[in-house]
């Protein structure tokens, strides 16, 4: 019994690592698109 309750945590456990890494991406490419506007004013 125990063993089937610890399976059934770990998809909910993925989903929650999944949307962590997409919002560090979108952050990621929200920085680098901020950087890419830096150059092109400096230029």
């Amino acid at each position: 019994m125990l063993w089937g309750v610890g399976t059934s945590k770990k998809p909910a456990v993925r989903k929650i690592k999944k949307t962590r890494c997409k919002s560090c991406w979108l952050l990621k490419k929200i920085k680098w698109k901020i950087k890419q506007s830096l150059k092109e004013m400096n230029n």
